[in-house]
């Protein structure tokens, strides 16, 4: 490692262990969750039924553990915090800018104190509770299980850190910083559920496939933080990036711009003819790979179902039982609300998933089609194709709308990891939102005429 980011990453984890109003409520915390979650353990052993007092023991004892070790990291959040916005609300932040210093061992400095400080606080936590589980309750963890823990809050931590450090970095105060930073914190919460439930019903497969997970996940935080971090848009700031009134404004002003570079005003009609067969050909490429899925997913369901088929007794599937009421009334105006609401909240999922939800909301379609094709026992080439006639006519308006609006939404979430311009991150990631916006006023269409073939009112 560079000496200059030795240098930095000292001089921040000291003015961190200098600052008391910090380190101190962090270090007794560190302290006492150990015994707190002792006590709650052993409690639970001794007033859990007698015949399965070990048992019990043995389910939440890996959960206490998982708790002891996260909560401590949980304060890598408001580090990373104060490490950058904070020195900018204190107008501190200068002297470090001028220092002799590129701004990737700037935020490579800036991120190793950020995990420093929690990572030494997990791992007494850790040691506290392992010694007086050992003394107290007469029983420890296995080494692997142990292991997967400790990479898991690792893991967790370099993406709670590399997420707030990019917040931060795009922030005015604290306190806004604070309020975006739920945008990471809340998910990562919601995971230490997920991996309580893992633990308790003994899935440490799934755990070590969830750890690989993150640990992509990781990868991309730290490489969109590098990739986009530099030291000089930290002293600018745009308003209307914060205002909600100014934000909407800005919004129209991009969804009013034309899409090519002449300056012709926008207007409907140039929309339909112009903008958005320019914004296909833009995204041709997504709008192949969306394709694709959705073949792979397909075939995926039909050689699936092949070796279920034997499985299921003639007459088994009958596709004429009643809906769930997860399902919408088959009438178009409630087939149209489904497959729109499903694409906004794919949408809004795609940031948080880097696109993984569009491929899911592209290939799921996809197998279940190719899985009750499939299921049946005749598979001649006829047979295939007199299923597939049943996905027509509305299909032909059905798919394309959602292969369209599919790469339009994969566009939204691979941009916050393929954007080669820096210095206008939130813009780029806003001029994807617009363009996915333009679209919709050809998807909108094609799924309420859809929806009315598929009914039967066309």
């Amino acid at each position: 490692m560079d000496s200059r980011v030795v240098v930095l990453v000292k001089k921040e984890v000291r003015d961190i262990c200098r600052d008391w109003r910090l380190s101190l409520p962090a270090l007794l915390f560190s302290l006492l969750i150990p015994s707190i979650m002792i006590v709650g353990v052993k409690l639970v052993s001794v007033f859990g039924p007698a015949q399965d007092s070990r048992l019990t023991l043995e389910a939440f004892y890996p959960i206490s553990f998982l708790v002891v070790c996260f909560f401590p990291n949980a304060l890598t959040v408001v580090i990373a915090l104060e490490n950058f916005v904070g020195e900018k609300e204190r107008a501190t932040l200068e002297n470090l800018l001028l220092t002799p210093i590129t701004d990737r061992e700037f935020y490579l400095g800036k991120f190793i104190s950020s995990i420093l400080p929690p990572l030494a606080l997990g791992f007494l936590s850790a040691s506290i509770y392992l010694i007086q589980s050992i003394v107290f309750l007469r029983h420890t963890i296995s080494f692997n299980l142990g292991l997967l823990i400790l990479l898991l809050i690792f893991v967790k931590c370099i993406i709670l850190v590399s997420g707030a450090t990019a917040i931060s970095s795009q922030s005015k105060t604290v306190r806004a910083a604070n309020f975006t930073a739920t945008v990471i914190v809340l998910p990562v919460t919601l995971l230490l559920g997920v991996e309580s439930y893992l633990l308790m019903y003994n899935k440490i497969p799934l755990l070590w496939f969830l750890l690989l997970e993150l640990i992509i996940y990781a990868i991309i935080f730290v490489r969109i933080g590098f990739k986009t971090f530099r030291r000089e848009n930290m002293l600018t700031y745009d308003e209307r990036m914060a205002n909600l009134s100014d934000f909407l404004h800005l919004l129209k002003e991009k969804f009013l711009q034309a899409v090519s570079v002449d300056k012709e005003r926008l207007t409907f009609k140039r929309l339909i003819i112009k903008d958005i067969p320019l914004l296909l050909w833009q995204n041709k490429l997504n709008i192949m790979i969306m394709f694709i899925f959705l073949l792979g997913g397909f075939f995926l369901g039909f050689f699936y179902s092949l070796s279920l088929a034997s499985h299921f007794p003639e007459g088994a599937i009958n596709l004429k039982t009643p809906a769930v009421k997860l399902l919408p009334k088959f009438t178009p105006l409630s087939i149209a609300f489904h497959n729109l609401r499903a694409l906004l909240i794919v949408s809004i999922i795609s940031f948080f998933t880097f696109s993984a939800s569009a491929i899911l909301f592209i290939l799921i379609p996809g197998a279940m089609i190719g899985f009750l094709i499939g299921i049946n026992p005749d598979h001649s080439i006829g047979f295939i194709f007199g299923q597939l006639k049943y996905l027509f006519p509305h299909g032909a308006f059905e798919l394309p709308a959602a292969v369209i609006s599919a790469a339009f939404v994969f566009k939204l979430g691979t941009i916050i990891m393929l954007e080669d311009n820096p210095q206008n991150f939130l813009g780029n990631i806003l001029q994807a939102l617009v363009n996915f916006l333009k679209i919709l006023i050809i998807i909108v269409p094609l799924f309420i005429i859809a929806a009315y073939l598929e009914v039967g009112k066309l």
